[in-house]
């Protein structure tokens, strides 16, 4: 997603705020959740939608694993899935100022 992604909806839910990070993975985005009143989460997006099954399977055992955790120390995660438009994975989590 390029750096003008302010405002762009992914998967016709969470749009867009602002870039938190970038990384060989994908890219971690500070978006409001359309469906629960403007709600900020982060949002970690897969580089591309052919990124490699281990990167896939990777952001799905973080989202499995970290569902089942509860403590203070750890943000909670919401939604795991695939980009409508782009085809690119994502999950959002918890998001931390």
């Amino acid at each position: 997603m390029p750096d003008g992604a302010a405002g762009r909806l992914v998967n016709h839910r969470y749009r867009v705020d602002s870039v938190l990070g970038r990384g060989a993975a994908g890219e971690v985005y500070r978006v409001l959740d359309t469906l629960q009143e403007d709600a900020p989460l982060a949002l970690k997006l897969l580089a591309s939608p052919t990124s490699d099954q281990q990167a896939i399977e990777s952001l799905r055992a973080e989202f499995f694993a970290l569902s089942r955790l509860r403590h203070p120390n750890l943000v909670s995660v919401h939604d795991l899935g695939r980009d409508r438009d782009t085809g690119r994975w994502f999950l959002t989590m918890e998001f931390v100022d």
